[in-house]
């Protein structure tokens, strides 16, 4: 992630723990998943239906739905 860390300025652990949060339920979708986060995106799709980029976009998008 040292890369995408660099490229997007994110904090490695609080994506990882956005991650965990994405992933913590198999059979919801990501955003069953967020409801825990009070964060909603648009989409029906289950987490491991979305690439690292697109990841990167959520977690950028919830970072600034919190401000």
């Amino acid at each position: 992630l040292s890369y995408n860390e660099k490229k997007y300025n994110i904090n490695e652990k609080d994506y990882f723990r956005f991650l965990k949060e994405c992933f913590k339920y198999k059979r919801k979708t990501l955003n069953n998943n967020l409801k825990n986060l009070n964060f909603k995106i648009e989409s029906n799709k289950r987490a491991e239906d979305f690439s690292e980029e697109e990841f990167i976009e959520i977690y950028q998008q919830y970072l600034h739905s919190k401000k």
